[in-house]
This record gives C-alpha cells, sequence and structure tokens, in this order.
C-alpha cells in the first residue's frame, strides 16, 4: 500500500507506463498529466523495463539488514524492566542498558554503543 502522500497508486504506475510505453508519449508529458515529476515518472518507467508489471508494485521500505540492532535478549530485559517498575526511557537510562548489553554478551564492555536505542525498545513494545 502505498503512503498517504504518494501521488500514485499501482494503477497510476501502470498508466503512468502504458502511456509512456504504448502510446508514445512523453515522459515529461506523461509526468506533468499525473502531477508527479519526470524524475519520479523516469524511475517507475525504468523499474517497469527492468523488473516488468511486478516492478509497478509497492515494496517493503524496511530496511535488508539492521547490523547495529539491539539484541533480542536486551529488549527482553528493557521491556521486562519497564513492567516491573512502571517507568519510561528516561529513568532505564544509557547505564542501565549498557549493562544489560553486558551481561547479555552483546558487546564488550569498550564497544557497547553510547545512545542506546532504549527509546525504540520502549516505543516498539508500548
Amino acid at each position: 500500500m502505498a503512503h498517504a502522500n504518494a501521488r500514485l497508486n499501482v494503477h497510476g504506475r501502470r498508466l503512468l507506463v502504458d502511456r509512456v510505453r504504448r502510446q508514445g508519449w512523453a515522459v515529461a508529458h506523461a509526468a506533468k498529466a499525473m502531477g508527479i515529476s519526470r524524475q519520479c515518472a523516469h524511475r517507475w518507467v525504468a523499474r517497469f523495463d527492468a523488473e516488468g508489471q511486478a516492478g509497478l508494485s509497492d515494496r517493503c521500505s524496511a530496511p535488508h539488514s539492521s547490523p547495529r540492532r539491539t539484541a533480542a535478549s536486551v529488549e527482553d530485559a528493557v521491556v521486562a524492566a519497564r513492567r516491573e517498575h512502571r517507568r519510561g526511557q528516561d529513568w532505564i537510562g544509557l547505564s542501565s542498558v549498557s549493562l544489560l548489553e553486558r551481561s547479555a554478551g552483546s558487546c564488550a564492555a569498550t564497544t557497547c554503543p553510547t545512545q542506546p536505542p532504549v527509546t525504540n525498545v520502549v516505543t516498539e513494545y508500548s
């Protein structure tokens, strides 16, 4: 599903490609008619040329990998501490998460992050 401000959904992308490839419209004219930039129109046409109809579908915007993501054991410990003490990320803080990460073995004392993603963990599990 396209985000709320997207000018084109899957049907609009197919219409754009149809106008450019089958009807022979210039990309700039098709883009103007659809209310999008030429760059965006070229991107969709190129994606269609490379991948076919599948290239026009919505894609997930999540990263393919998150190598610095907080370990699951640390997330569980943060969530458990929050539930037990009924407090937020300000109380849990940097030192608590660093200790939890070290005890979980997810980082050495010198390689623990200086800004742990406690807010992300708390927000994700709230």
